[in-house]
């Protein structure tokens, strides 16, 4: 936690333990504090949203990881997230499907999932507005609500591979202030 130091009791007023997964298992990744409490990102009670661990002005550091297009990037990646937890990173983050199909996308909500549930991490999910409809863009908001997934990262994306200049998709954005407002 950026509020403490890892040999003291927290030194923010308001970082409290950290209690098991959201799985319900205990986290191998919490260090306790001699007792029974577990030291983490913990704001009043819940879990610190990025922004928040940010406004500290404490110094952090965060892993970006990009979806994995083969099963053995897939084992690469959990292997990855399972050495980095143990560093204790600020967060991190999942590019948006990266190649730009569906199935690519959706692989990012479920990476920032799983980095939650199993490794106890915050993560935050690059979402882009290329290649998408209003309509599915708010239907892909919608799963990263009914996920939980809090932290996003709202960009206008890459234009799509041949093209020097995003044209916009029709029916869809061409900018990332559009996709906030959404």
């Amino acid at each position: 936690c950026p509020f403490r130091d890892r040999t003291r009791e927290p030194t923010h007023p308001r970082c409290r333990t950290h209690g098991p997964r959201p799985n319900g298992e205990a986290n191998p990744r919490a260090e306790t504090d001699g007792g029974e409490r577990a030291l983490a990102h913990v704001l009043d009670g819940r879990p610190m949203r990025i922004d928040e661990r940010l406004a500290s002005g404490a110094p952090c550091f965060s892993f970006e990881f990009f979806p994995p297009r083969t099963d053995e990037g897939e084992r690469n990646l959990g292997r990855a997230l399972a050495e980095l937890a143990r560093l204790d990173p600020a967060f991190v983050s999942v590019t948006y499907g990266a190649g730009g199909t569906d199935h690519q996308k959706l692989k990012t909500l479920d990476i920032v999932s799983h980095a939650r549930a199993e490794y106890g991490l915050e993560a935050m999910a690059h979402f882009t507005c290329v290649g998408a409809t209003v309509e599915e863009l708010r239907a892909t908001l919608d799963r990263m609500r009914d996920a939980g997934i809090e932290n996003v990262l709202a960009l206008r994306g890459d234009p799509p591979a041949g093209e020097t200049e995003g044209t916009g998709t029709p029916g869809g954005l061409s900018y990332s202030r559009g996709l906030i407002e959404l």
